[in-house]
This record gives C-alpha cells, structure tokens and sequence, in this order.
C-alpha cells in the first residue's frame, strides 16, 4: 500500500485499486513572470482602439467648433478690427479651435471662452468629456503602478503550442501519451514535438524554476512543489496555465491483487470523503501551494513590488523631446521667413524711393 495514484489500464493489469480517493487532473506549469520595466506603461490605462476613438473625437470636436466660429463671425458681420487679413482672421478661429480641444485634454486652461450658443454647447460637452477621460486615466494609471499587470508567456495550450518552450513530462504518464498520440497538425501535437521525458525529478524541479521549460504534470504534484518551495522562500516559483486537461484521473490506492484489505480501506476512504477530511487534509498540507494557482497579479505582495525606473518614463520624456524638436523647429522656420519677408520688404521700399 502506498500513496495514490492515477488509475490506467496498464496498472489494473498488475494491481487493484480501492475506492477513488479524489479526482486529479492535469496541468502545465511554467516560471512565474517577474515585474519589468514598460517604456509604453504610460498608454496601457486605454487601449489602443479607446485611443484611436480619442483621436478622432478631437479632430471632430476641432474641426466642428472652427465652422461654428466662423460661420458664427459670417452671420453676425464680424470683420478683422486691426486691418488683418481674411485669412489670418480664419487661422485665429483655426487656432482657437485647437487650444480649445488639446488644452482640455491634458487639464490645461485656454485664455479664450466660447462665444454664442452653439460653440458654448459644443465646448461644453467637450469640457466634461475631457474631464472624464482625464479622471479615468489617471485613476486606471494608478491603480496599474499600485497593482502591476504581470504580462504572462503563455496562458493555455494554444498559445504553449504556438510558443518555442519545451516541455517536461516525469515520466509516461496518461497526458503525455495522450500527446504524443495526437495528430501532428494539432496543438497538441505541437505540443508532443517539444516535450520530453526523464525521472530525473530533482533535476526536473530545479529546471522548471529556472524557466528552462515547462512541466506537465498532475495538479497534486505541482501544489505539493510548490508548498514546499513558498514555505522555504515565501515565493511561489510558478504559475499555473489556466486551462487544463483530463480533469478526470482518478486517484487511488493500489493495492495487490485479490487483497482482503481492500473493503476495509474502500470504507475508511467512503467515510473521511463523506465528512470532508481527506478535502481538509488536502487544504492544511498544501495551504502555501494553493495560494501560487492565483493569478500572478493576485500574489503580488509587498516585497515584490518593483520600484519604478528610469525605463518606465522613456516614452513619456521621448514625447517631450519630440515637443521639444517641433517647437525648434518651429521657431527656425519663423526667423527664416521672418528675415526672408523683412528682406523682401526693404528691396520693394528701395524699388519704391528709387527715382
């Protein structure tokens, strides 16, 4: 008699077994992931298509209040008072849009207020979606720096199949031979192609915690692994792949053919699975393994919290040195076509006080 073990048609050949003493099933496990810098942590508050709505909401919102700014300057007669230009006049209603769009996105305040009704409306509702978007940011952007999203290799068999990492099995068991079985163009398939066998458990385990490759194993294995580890180190050094497979291994004792210890155990394993005592004894060994099947970011704890860095703020000081190379830019090509305009102006006034 010894501990459980999985129940197969090769092993009922030469034992017997008792009554199921629980219902195993199995798992790939893989390094757990640790906490890096993001240099595009700063865009992760909203995804990419939020984004792209934004960029368009703006564009709209710009566009429409420079057509109610000037339609509303055509309909009240409103003409440039300082001797400028239609065209200047039209670039400052252009201009007036703009501030009005981006200088409330970024919570900045605009030296103009809209006037009449209609660019009154529309400034309105752009105003409280502006302060809406920049509240849901800021707070999506802390809670992510209090709780880190750990951005995980490979969260079920597709993607471990589509992945390059290969995979250890301790020994034969049901799962891999079920794998190797599988046709070749399946995921499971692919799967067989990278994963090998060897009993070398030790070495197995010491492997797998270094991230050299993935294990499939039981789940009752992997908790036992890993209890013992985060309550060595106060660390749980894998995660467990959310979907599984054969969730229905039977579990049981074996024992020797035509033994007469076998109703007397099949009554014991009835009675403690009848008043939860082998489901408690399972909770009180393996407290420390059951808390590593969280989430990775369910078991991120005050001394794994990654400290930020230089790294993380590379996208934010690289938006402000591309600010910094358009506003130069910008003042280049004023002093250029400043002096090329003041230089045409004293060639015309020379043609003009030549006799």
């Amino acid at each position: 008699m010894g501990l459980p073990l999985s129940v197969t048609s090769e092993r009922l050949l030469a034992l017997d077994f008792t009554e199921t003493v629980f219902i195993d099933e199995f798992i790939v496990t893989y390094k757990r992931p640790d906490l890096k810098s993001d240099i595009t942590g700063f865009t992760k508050p909203f995804a990419p298509m939020l984004w792209l709505t934004v960029f368009f909401a703006a564009t709209l919102v710009c566009a429409a209040t420079w057509m109610i700014l000037r339609s509303h300057a055509r309909l009240i007669g409103t003409r440039p008072s300082d001797g400028a230009s239609g065209k200047k006049y039209t670039s400052a209603h252009g201009e007036k849009s703009l501030l009005w769009t981006l200088c409330h996105l970024i919570s900045q305040p605009v030296p103009w207020e809209p006037v009449g009704y209609a660019a009154r409306a529309m400034g309105g509702l752009w105003l409280l979606a502006a302060f809406i978007l920049g509240l849901v940011y800021r707070g999506n952007l802390k809670a992510m720096l209090i709780l880190p999203r750990v951005e995980l290799p490979f969260n079920n068999l597709q993607e471990l199949a589509d992945s390059d990492v290969t995979i250890w099995n301790p020994g034969s068991h049901i799962a891999y031979q079920m794998i190797m079985a599988a046709h070749p163009d399946s995921h499971y398939g692919a799967i067989g192609r990278r994963s090998f066998v060897h009993m070398r458990i030790e070495e197995g385990i010491r492997d797998a915690h270094d991230g050299k490759h993935a294990t499939i194993s039981t789940l009752l294995a992997a908790l036992s692994d890993m209890d013992r580890t985060f309550s060595r180190i106060a660390v749980c050094p894998l995660y467990v792949v959310s979907e599984h497979f054969l969730r229905t291994v039977s579990m049981a004792i074996p024992i020797g053919k035509k033994s007469d210890l076998k109703p007397k155990l099949n009554k014991a394993i009835v009675r403690m699975k009848e008043f939860g005592i082998i489901d408690q004894i399972f909770k009180k060994e393996l407290a420390n393994g059951t808390l590593c099947l969280k989430p990775p970011s369910h078991t991120v704890n005050a001394g794994d919290l990654r400290a930020l860095d230089i790294v993380d703020f590379f996208g934010v000081f690289a938006i402000y040195a591309v600010g910094i190379i358009l506003s130069c830019g910008s003042f280049a090509q004023e002093l250029f076509f400043g002096r090329k305009k003041k230089h045409q102006k004293k060639i015309h006034q020379a043609a003009i006080d030549k006799p």
